[in-house]
């Protein structure tokens, strides 16, 4: 089986455009840190005594030109010329819609004003002082300013007041994208938003706040387990479904760079204002794998369903910097002493998927380690057939190791390791997996 991998997207920041945001009208809110209702939601710009509202500028970044001896292949959906300065990646993200800003804020006493230094307080701070504000917890819409603009962006707001300093993360999404088939594990059709939650609540803090991918029990979907079969065949599952969104995560910082945001801020020129905009730039926290398949004649019968999966599968990550948010955790259980998998992608047809016919598995994953498998279910005839597991395996990753060098040659045991921001193609007919020896025996 052949593999390719190729970069889909860069990390390297730029600066924002300053946008602002429609009129809307101001209210005072709480200063205790119990906060309960949103009040009705201010105006960008205006100033009191005690608050002010700024706008906060979101760019999705990721534009990178590739060197002239380079020769790896354009990313996805992009221009065929890798020489192109243009190929980024971001056709994958043309149906992110929404971002969620989110603040964080903690109590401080006397005059609080940032200096006019370059200085990022955020690394002498603990992020565990600064509280979520569900006052400042809004979801926005992005969207390319035009046709030919390759770059999403988005546009929202801080609330500041006087006597609280802030922390702003943003997480981005699509909200209209079609998810995978699940038969109702996951009671959704359309929405990543259905696919992962954030754990804020009144006194979470900035250490604690983190993003879980949900996880589906497959239990109740006897065909998966069982097949047509009377007997199920589940010893090399981990009993969980887990499809995962197209994260993309950023922090918000004031002109100056600092990630704390202060209710004033001295400017170079010395003078000091309380409504400096903010900017954040958000990248992809995830990777992308791809398993394409030709469907070709199976000794036991027509293909109905072919899931992929992985056995190590991460479904968390931190939100207080983009480093954490990087490095995932909280894998899906092992079974004792067994490689146990979960499916993370999966192709069905309306009655069978046809002969000659070509498909492709797709999946975002957090970044991990892991061994990958499909499992195929057939039908032939009145027989009695359980859904079977086959592991994917390659040959040849020589070509991973010009692509990208993340995977190299000698690679141990078919594990292969998914970092952020990278595409693993897999390509090869049905019928060369399923010929091989199945997990488990």
């Amino acid at each position: 089986m052949r593999k390719i991998m190729t970069l889909i997207f860069s990390k390297k920041k730029y600066r924002c455009a300053r946008l602002l945001c429609g009129a809307l009208v101001a209210v005072l809110a709480a200063c205790s840190d119990d906060i309960a209702t949103v009040p009705p939601q201010p105006t960008v710009g205006e100033v009191d005594s005690e608050s002010v509202v700024v706008p906060v500028s979101i760019t999705f970044g990721g534009t990178y030109a590739l060197p002239a001896n380079t020769t790896r292949s354009a990313p996805p959906g992009a221009a065929t010329d890798p020489y192109d300065p243009k190929v980024d990646g971001e056709a994958a993200a043309v149906q992110t819609d929404q971002v969620r800003i989110v603040a964080f804020r903690r109590k401080v006493t006397g005059d609080d004003e940032a200096s006019s230094e370059a200085v990022d307080e955020a690394a002498t701070i603990s992020d565990s002082e600064f509280v979520y504000d569900p006052t400042n917890d809004q979801k926005v819409t992005c969207s390319r300013a035009s046709v030919s603009d390759h770059r999403l962006t988005a546009t929202g707001k801080l609330k500041k007041m006087r006597g609280y300093q802030y922390r702003v993360i943003a997480v981005a999404y699509s909200s209209s994208i079609a998810l995978p088939p699940s038969h109702n594990l996951i009671p959704a059709a359309t929405g990543e938003q259905n696919l992962f939650m954030l754990n804020l609540q009144n006194g979470t803090t900035l250490a604690e706040a983190q993003a879980d991918i949900v996880k589906a029990n497959v239990t109740g979907w006897k065909e998966f387990l069982y097949g047509s079969d009377l007997g199920k065949n589940d010893d090399c599952l981990s009993g969980y479904l887990s499809y995962a969104p197209q994260l993309f995560y950023g922090e918000c910082h004031t002109a100056m760079g600092n990630r704390v945001v202060h209710f004033r801020e001295q400017q170079s020129n010395g003078e000091i204002i309380s409504n400096s905009p903010l900017t954040g730039v958000l990248y992809r926290g995830m990777a992308r794998v791809e398993m394409t398949l030709s469907i070709d004649k199976q000794s036991k019968g027509d293909v109905h369903w072919v899931a992929l999966m992985a056995n190590h599968t991460n479904t968390a990550v931190k939100l207080n910097s983009y480093d954490a948010f990087a490095q995932a955790f909280n894998p899906i259980t092992q079974k004792l002493d067994k490689d146990s998998y979960t499916v993370i992608a999966m192709a069905e047809g309306n009655d069978v998927i046809a002969e000659g016919s070509t498909i492709t598995l797709g999946a975002w994953v957090l970044p991990t380690a892991t061994r990958l498998a499909l499992r195929v279910f057939c039908k032939k005839n009145l027989l009695l057939q359980q859904p079977l597991d086959y592991r994917i395996t390659t040959a040849n990753v020589s070509s991973a190791e010009q692509g990208t060098g993340i995977i190299a040659p000698d690679v141990s045991d078919n594990t292969y390791y998914l970092r952020r921001n990278q595409l693993y193609r897999f390509k090869g007919k049905l019928s060369t997996i399923t010929g091989k020896r199945k997990l488990g025996d």
